[in-house]
């Protein structure tokens, strides 16, 4: 890592209350939000980094979280950082299961998926349990889904409480196929990228004992899991060049290398479908990492792809939320430090965000796209939604930030549905009596269903909708 006292880790403090709960017995329910008169800005990146009065709000009645703190104590090597948030977020979400009745509402099942370089990775699958008899003629959808925590963190139990909620309101119409590839610093890039695409693979084989239907395939992450999510798609239509994770051997234990794919037999060719097209149905990116840090485009690149920055380079969120709480510069950089992409050709691999020709993007699946305004992340998820719209994929933007003050309306070219709540960090959804969290979970069960739905609406094109604690609208008063 670069500067002064990188050779440590430190935790931060929300590592006590991982999950930041005080009261979550039940869990959330869909609800109607009123229409409500948007407010206007000059321009939405002047208020999306500032902390949303719901943010200061929860603050002040939770001063014990210390939510907005960047501080520390040290840990020894990046392994028992990663140890200590797994032990305690999996503590927590037992604790909260405990509380709830998703367990009983919701089944869960393990599984293994083999891997090109011989080795298997867990898999664990969430059905809704419903009392009377779905209609068999209709085999259930599937949501396959990568975790985030910076290609780092993570484990199949860690997403246990997330996942039975999706699955308790998404109903017996999805499965929830959560995958927990391997994880840095013992493996390096591209094996999480080569995980995430064995395990698409795995699904479109075992569809039979699986009982979903392979037409009806979303992939979704959030934050590293979006950018495998991503990755996944564009990989399924072909956009990947000779030896980006294909056709060569997989070197050391570490898996830094790459590995032998299983070829274009049937199962590929279903996946990519007609023409080599992709017959993914549609993917769900929430607050995604999508640029390598290396090859992050200078800030007038951001400004040219039109992503409603004003043209202000220090209002690029590399530069405002670089102290931003829950993932400030500091622990970015741990995680890209230790995904040994080396060379300037992996970066560019990795970086799903940036394409050397937007031809690359078409036939991209119906795409949702979620991201906070206090999130180092921010503009390239912003850009990325973009590039999506203007190549021609219908993609829905849920800027999901949180602020009083509102956005102006930026122009688009094709039906887009952009949903800003400005001020909320990444990852915010790590406390979950923050009401915007429980919309997030709304607005990803949304998402999923979006994508599946042939009949989908889109908004007005260019047309941003507002939420946050007290302030919803939505354009065509689909809410």
């Amino acid at each position: 890592m670069r500067g002064e006292g990188r050779g440590q880790v430190r935790l931060p403090f929300y590592i006590k209350y991982p999950l930041g709960i005080r009261d979550a017995s039940a869990p959330p329910r869909p609800r109607l939000l009123a229409p409500a008169t948007p407010s206007q800005s000059d321009n939405p990146h002047d208020t999306m980094d500032e902390p949303s009065a719901e943010w200061l709000a929860f603050d002040a009645a939770n001063p014990h979280l210390n939510i907005n703190s960047t501080d520390s104590p040290p840990f020894p090597s990046p392994t028992t950082f990663r140890d200590a948030v797994n032990t305690a977020k999996e503590s927590s979400v037992r604790a909260l299961l405990a509380k709830t009745d998703l367990p009983h509402r919701v089944s869960v099942t393990d599984s293994l998926i083999p891997t090109r370089d011989g080795a298997t990775i867990p898999v664990r699958i969430y059905r809704f349990k419903h009392e009377h008899s779905h209609n068999s003629q209709f085999l259930p959808a599937a949501f396959l889904y990568f975790h985030g925590g910076g290609m780092l963190l993570g484990t199949p139990a860690t997403e246990d409480l997330l996942c039975s909620r999706w699955s308790s309101l998404l109903g017996p119409d999805f499965a929830i196929i959560s995958v927990c590839y391997r994880h840095t610093p013992e493996y390096t890039y591209p094996t999480q990228q080569n995980d995430a695409w064995d395990a698409l693979q795995w699904v479109f084989e075992t569809a039979g004992e699986l009982g979903v239907d392979t037409g009806r395939v979303v992939v979704g992450g959030v934050s590293s899991g979006g950018g495998l999510a991503a990755g996944v798609v564009r990989r399924s239509l072909g956009g990947e060049e000779e030896g980006e994770g294909e056709g060569e051997e997989r070197e050391g234990e570490g898996g830094g290398g790459k590995g032998d794919v299983k070829g274009e037999g049937e199962v590929e060719r279903g996946i990519r479908g007609k023409g080599g097209r992709g017959r993914i149905k549609g993917q769900v990116l929430a607050m995604p990492w999508l640029v390598h840090r290396d090859v992050y485009p200078p800030f007038e690149e951001w400004a040219r792809r039109g992503n409603g920055l004003g043209g202000r380079a220090e209002r690029s969120s590399m530069v405002l939320c670089q102290d931003a709480p829950i993932m400030p510069r500091e622990r970015y950089d741990l995680f890209t430090d230790l995904l040994g992409a080396e060379t300037a050709e992996q970066k560019a691999e990795f970086s799903v965000g940036l394409v050397d020709s937007e031809e690359r993007l078409r036939g991209v699946p119906p795409s949702a796209v979620v991201v906070c305004g206090r999130d180092i992340l921010r503009d390239e998820g912003m850009a990325f939604a973009e590039m999506l719209e203007r190549v021609g994929s219908v993609t829905y933007l849920q800027v999901l930030v949180g602020s009083e003050r509102g956005a102006d309306w930026i122009g688009s070219r094709t039906p887009i549905k952009k949903h800003v709540f400005p001020g909320l960090p990444h990852s915010f959804t790590r406390y979950h009596d923050l009401p915007s969290s429980r919309r997030f979970d709304e607005l990803m069960v949304e998402s999923i269903r979006w994508c599946v739905d042939d009949n989908r609406k889109s908004d007005v094109p260019g047309k941003w909708a507002l939420e946050g604690d007290g302030l919803k609208t939505d354009i065509n008063g689909r809410w």
